[in-house]
């Protein structure tokens, strides 16, 4: 996996030269100094002049594919134990096309949750590219012990379904193990957390952008867990390649979303 990395500022300006102001808004740009107006411009100014200067075509290229790409994963996490120590903030935007690669760039952390450390990108082939933002994630303490649990937005009520059926909701019969799984799922996290933003187009595009969210937490002495929006929202214990698999699926469902809007858009 080629990579390189670029200071807040350099991210910032280069981006900005290429694409504009609609920068990544999961990382953050604050530099930490006191500056007037002017000197930040001066600032700016020259960072941006180097750069370009001592750019290579094949970076150039690896930079663009970050905002030309119409598959996008972003991450935010947090550790909320310590949402003051800038450790445990993960900060990714990435993005890809099916024929070829995915590009990623993670932000590390800075001195200050306010001020971002160094972003290093890299290009790692499509075929790897969940299995790689699963990587970045604060390592996994396994599959969480629970089991899983759909319809967490049904209040109790689970829906159902046959082959050849329409869905129906059914009420359950109370089940202390079942309640206190969802019980547990709806509580706050005691420990890291974060939100895996799948999306398939932007909204600089006439066909509106299509996206899934998933969000993850890790709980001591535990294990893993993830909730997903398939519909409904569910959650389920997962290891890194189930939690890989699930990002695909995210993949393969907003591709299918927007794939069928535009042959609505254009019939």
């Amino acid at each position: 996996m080629s990579a390189w990395s670029l200071s807040t500022m350099q991210f910032r300006v280069l981006w900005q030269h290429m694409m504009g102001d609609d920068l990544p808004l999961n990382f953050t740009y604050g530099t930490g100094e006191i500056t007037t107006v002017d000197q930040a411009e001066g600032m700016e100014l020259r960072a941006r002049d180097e750069l370009l200067a001592s750019l290579s075509a094949d970076q150039e290229a690896m930079f663009a594919a970050l905002f030309r790409s119409t598959y996008t994963i972003e991450v935010l996490g947090f550790d909320v134990r310590d949402l003051d120590d800038p450790r445990g903030r993960i900060r990714i935007f990435s993005g890809g096309h099916p024929a070829g690669f995915a590009t990623i760039a993670i932000q590390r952390p800075g001195p200050t949750p306010e001020v971002g450390g160094r972003i290093q990108i890299a290009q790692v082939p499509w075929s790897r590219w969940t299995t790689q933002i699963v990587r970045m994630l604060p390592p996994s303490p396994g599959p969480g012990r629970l089991p899983a649990i759909e319809g967490l937005d049904n209040n109790g009520d689970d829906q159902h379904a046959g082959a050849d059926r329409p869905t129906f909701l059914v009420h359950e019969i109370p089940d202390p193990a079942h309640d206190a799984a969802r019980s547990f799922y709806l509580s706050p996290t005691r420990h890291t957390t974060g939100s895996i933003v799948v999306r398939a187009g932007s909204l600089r595009d006439a066909i509106p952008a299509q996206e899934i969210s998933l969000e993850y937490r890790d709980e001591p002495d535990d294990g893993r867990y993830v909730y997903t929006h398939f519909g409904r929202m569910s959650a389920e214990p997962v290891g890194p390649e189930q939690l890989a698999a699930l990002i695909l699926r995210c993949l393969r469902t907003v591709k299918q979303r927007r794939d069928d809007l535009m042959e609505a858009y254009t019939a």
